[in-house]
């Protein structure tokens, strides 16, 4: 899979943390639903053969958001109605919720695989989305900025463990959510190795799971997290991953409030059209 570089140009560190963002959504397909035509995915996930799919969700908040005024905020959050209704959706659909690593060593399972995933860890996921999450007897990873814990909008270590014993995942975001690929590969290992060495110190852990800021990666950033550990990062790409995607550059489907799952979930695994980001 082509490996994407991202490039500064003419933009100060400040413009580029403002812009980033719009520029991850914005650049990429408006939806992996346009002018797809291709099969629904397979009814029995029991036994992963590499053709068979395990759906990354992507998700960020889970509020309710002032949609005239908070556009980007609308295009990241999720409402509790909303969230409470498409984890139903999946219970209904026999949907059974498993952590990245599934994809290493795919075995058998009762439901079909699916993953759920939330970034930047803001408070909500404790308060809005852990709740719920629980209501269904599912599971999520949540992939943490770690020096962002326990400032206003961030969870705090305290929740964080209390989500991990109630089954969550805690995954990786870096230490300061930085576009990685603009950085000295001296600060790309800085990041990615003090962000798993304090998740595993204050969980008792040994964090494996790691997500792209911005989706911004390039070659160095993929050798950098398989350096310090990672054995499964997730992108911005759109696609549906399976156990024969390269397990540093795992694609996802981004849901939002208006999100049909119903059509989302028909989307093939081989279909990974996903620009994302600036490219050179």
């Amino acid at each position: 899979m082509t490996l994407f570089r991202f490039r500064l140009l003419f933009l100060t560190t400040s413009t580029l943390a403002l812009m980033w963002p719009i520029m991850a959504l914005e650049t990429r397909p408006a939806s992996p639903l346009i002018g797809v035509k291709s099969a629904p995915i397979k009814s029995t996930f029991q036994n992963i053969s590499g053709q068979d799919p395990a759906p990354i969700l992507m998700y960020h908040y889970i509020r309710d958001t002032e949609k005239r005024t908070d556009l980007l905020g609308q295009k990241l959050s999720t409402s509790p109605k909303n969230f409470d209704a498409q984890l139903s959706w999946l219970k209904n659909h026999g949907y059974e919720t498993v952590a990245p690593n599934f994809l290493l060593t795919p075995h058998a399972i009762m439901g079909k695989p699916i993953i759920l995933t939330f970034d930047d860890g803001y408070r909500d996921a404790f308060t809005g989305a852990l709740p719920l999450l629980k209501k269904y007897n599912m599971t999520a990873t949540f992939y943490v900025i770690v020096n962002s814990l326990g400032k206003p909008i961030y969870l705090t270590w305290d929740e964080i463990k209390i989500m991990k014993a109630s089954g969550m995942n805690i995954a990786s975001h870096t230490l300061h959510h930085p576009p990685l690929a603009t950085l000295s590969t001296q600060k790309i290992d800085w990041e990615l190795s003090e962000s798993k060495r304090e998740l595993d110190k204050r969980l008792n852990q040994n964090t494996i799971d790691f997500a792209y800021p911005y989706g911004s990666y390039d070659r160095r950033v993929v050798e950098s997290a398989k350096k310090a550990g990672y054995q499964t990062a997730v992108t911005v790409m759109t696609g549906v991953a399976s156990e024969k995607n390269n397990m540093l550059e795992l694609p996802r489907l981004r849901v939002s409030d208006n999100t049909n799952f119903e059509e989302l979930l028909k989307v093939s695994p081989s279909v990974i059209p996903a620009k994302a980001g600036i490219q050179y």
